[in-house]
């Protein structure tokens, strides 16, 4: 069973890996392909989305803010063809904060001023996802540790879930969710309501439970699709509720 979160050297490490896994991908890609799990995007858009919040992320690391950072203020090139070496640019500003980053200092956040570790661990799971979304284009899809990408369910629940719900509510959602991952041993329960969510203890009972590997766990949270090699049990409604009005 994995411990959360993770450490800073933890997310120092797979931050670059990750990183370079959509590098790969992204190569592997034309700049006008159609991202299927992002269809507002193709390759280059979802390189220049991600490649401005590494710069903007590294901006309020490096000055410390406690005030939001503008992301206009952070253009990609307006050349696709560009976007690659300024997402790399990016990257390496951005890891290069990781190195000398107090991962207790507090910092802005969208979840208030918080440890800076919240964006060593954010970066790191954004950049898992989509380099996920673009291994799908053309494989094969790289393979963390289980352990990382449980890490990410995690994250999902405490920081983008809870926001989620926060800011727009979910009519009908309403029961106990587990999630169990048979490759890290992890296992959580999710108290859903429209407007809010619980963590409960990871033995709780539930009134639905989906079990498999972290990743497709993963991608069943993000709205990826649900993946066959899924077991679902229980309130199957409760799933289906989710998985049709939970978008983020």
């Amino acid at each position: 069973m994995s411990s959360f979160p993770l450490s800073s050297a933890d997310y120092q490490s797979s931050f670059k890996d990750e990183a370079a896994a959509f590098i790969a991908a992204y190569r592997r890609a034309d700049v006008d392909e159609i991202v299927p799990n992002c269809p507002q995007w193709n390759v280059a858009q979802l390189g220049a989305h991600i490649g401005s919040i590494y710069h903007r992320i590294a901006e309020l690391l490096r000055t410390n803010s406690m005030e939001p950072l503008d992301p206009k203020d952070f253009p990609a090139p307006a050349d696709p063809h560009e976007v690659l070496a300024y997402y790399e640019e990016g990257m390496h500003r951005l890891s290069n904060e990781f190195v000398d980053l107090d991962p207790a200092a507090p910092i802005w956040t969208f979840a208030g001023i918080s440890p800076a570790l919240f964006w060593m661990r954010r970066m790191t799971h954004e950049t898992m996802v989509h380099a996920f979304d673009l291994d799908g284009i053309h494989p094969p899809v790289h393979e963390p540790d289980p352990r990382v990408i449980a890490d990410g369910i995690d994250e999902f629940f405490t920081a983008q879930l809870r926001r989620r719900l926060a800011r727009q509510e979910v009519n009908g959602l309403n029961g106990r969710l587990a999630l169990a991952a048979t490759d890290s041993k992890d296992r959580w329960v999710i108290g859903l309501f429209p407007d809010h969510l619980e963590i409960l203890v990871g033995d709780a009972t539930a009134d639905a439970e989906i079990s498999g590997r972290a990743h497709d766990l993963l991608m069943f949270l993000w709205g990826r699709g649900f993946s066959s090699a899924l077991d679902r049990s229980g309130d199957l409604d409760l799933v289906a509720t989710y998985h049709r009005d939970v978008r983020l």
